[in-house]
Parts: C-alpha cells; structure tokens; sequence
C-alpha cells in the first residue's frame, strides 16, 4: 500500500464513520499509527513525527506546500526519494486531500 493509497483509506472511512472522523481529528498521531499498525502490520510512523488534520469547510481550500529546497538542491535525499515512491522509510502524511466541487 503506498503513501496515497493508505491517504485514500484515511479520508473514505473519515467520511463513512462519524466516530473515526473525530478520532482522526482529535488524535490524529494516535489514531493514523493505529491504521497504519492494523494495515501494515510492523510499520509505524516516524518518531517525533508532528500529523496535524485540517477538516476542509465549505467556500475554504487547503493547500499544503512542501518545505522548501535549499538552494542549488537539485537531487532528492533518500528519505524524500522513499516518500515519492510510497515507502514507509520516514513515514509521513504530507497531505490529505479532497475533491473541490
């Protein structure tokens, strides 16, 4: 399951269970951990990994933008390069994102 598909997951059992989205809300680091441990059983998140969830409201988009590279950086560094692939090295939720219509 790579990063976007477990991201996918999150977000349709958020909008399928009232009682997941507030847990997701309230306890994000807890309750994506607890997802990730029940779906890929041995994978955790990174230590001191800050998740924070933004609950989108209609009329506002959220927009996450990536830390900036420093200059002259033209190669990703093997964490990134795990990340963009979908690995679990460094694991971390950089987005979560929803369909504006």
């Amino acid at each position: 399951m790579t990063s976007e598909e477990f991201e996918r997951e999150l977000i349709k059992r958020a909008m399928a269970d009232e009682s997941f989205r507030r847990k997701l809300m309230d306890d994000p680091t807890g309750t994506i951990s607890a997802e990730l441990s029940r779906l890929r059983p041995g994978s955790k998140l990174a230590d001191g990994l800050v998740v924070k969830t933004i609950e989108e409201k209609p009329g506002t988009m959220c927009l996450v933008i990536p830390p900036p590279q420093a200059a002259g950086t033209c190669q990703l560094s093997d964490e990134d390069l795990d990340q963009v692939s979908g690995g679990l090295s460094g694991w971390h939720i950089s987005k979560i994102t929803t369909t504006i219509g």
